[in-house]
């Protein structure tokens, strides 16, 4: 039997060879999309990257014919208008204001903590430790035997106080407003027969005026971009912790949730309640009680 032999030049070999490296190259390419993405693209009009596209640090935004070109850059969550160059430089992360140190103690309590996983009456609300608003809702788990709980809040040269029945409250607009740039610290006690019978506190920083103005201007951009409920809530989300704004976060997720949002950002939502060491609320969200964990949250 005759075989039949083909001969390959050198010439050809070496063209095999640049196109099995070309074939294999979309998927290194792939690859670095989803492991190392910085941005992603938000609109039409760029030469290379489609709408939707997950940008690398190498990657560059060339506008066809000067058309606007928008991005978010997943680690800052910036959105940046009229993008064009290199997107390492477009999304280097902003510089952040010092936040004035200050802490005070109280015998028996502990800055930054709101109690053990097994501990009657933790600090739920704010969830994490860093606020962008100026009037946060106070949450907290019930004590056995409480007739009445007292929140004060104290700071540098402040002092605020209430004393009410149940287990949440508004800071209320009247009183002496929290200064950005500011630490404050929060301690509920949980008062029986006038006697307080246990108590917890956490601190929470208020986020300086400049990078307050940059996040609510991002957020702004967000809702002019024409994206779908769902999409929007998970860019929020990405915006609000890059700024380490786990409660605003939680509370734009719950918002989207209660208007209808996917399950993705259900899951999102779930990893959020994680993230604040409260994971039953985010198996919550997936039973028959989803409703009672966002019921308590309301725009503002």
């Amino acid at each position: 039997m005759n075989s039949k032999v083909t001969c390959i030049s050198g010439g050809t070999i070496t063209a095999v060879i640049l196109l099995a490296q070309a074939i294999e190259a979309p998927k290194s390419l792939a690859q670095c999309r989803h492991s190392t993405a910085v941005a992603e693209v938000l609109t039409t009009g760029d030469s290379v990257h489609e709408k939707g596209t997950l940008l690398c640090k190498t990657d560059i935004i060339t506008p066809i014919n000067n058309r606007l070109v928008t991005i978010s850059c997943n680690g800052t969550g910036r959105i940046i208008y009229n993008a064009r160059g290199q997107v390492s430089s477009l999304c280097e992360p902003a510089q952040r204001e010092d936040i004035q140190k200050w802490s005070t103690d109280r015998e028996g309590a502990k800055l930054n903590t709101r109690g053990s996983q097994q501990a009657a009456g933790r600090l739920q609300r704010p969830f994490g430790n860093t606020l962008l608003g100026r009037l946060p809702r106070f949450e907290w788990e019930p004590v056995p035997n409480a007739s009445t709980y007292e929140i004060v809040v104290s700071g540098h040269n402040f002092k605020w106080q209430s004393t009410v029945k149940g287990t949440a409250l508004e800071y209320p607009a009247s009183a002496p407003p929290l200064t950005p740039g500011r630490i404050y610290k929060t301690t509920v006690l949980a008062i029986s027969e006038d006697k307080e019978i246990s108590f917890v506190a956490a601190s929470y920083s208020v986020v300086a005026p400049d990078e307050a103005s940059r996040i609510r201007s991002a957020n702004q951009q967000l809702e002019t971009l024409g994206l779908s409920l769902s999409e929007t809530a998970i860019k929020r989300d990405r915006l609000y912790m890059s700024h380490n704004l786990l409660n605003e976060s939680i509370e734009s997720l719950e918002l989207a949730v209660k208007q209808g949002a996917n399950r993705r950002v259900k899951q999102l939502l779930s990893q959020r309640y994680q993230d604040a060491g409260f994971p039953k609320l985010g198996k919550m969200l997936f039973s028959r009680n989803a409703d009672k964990i966002t019921a308590s949250y309301q725009p503002k």
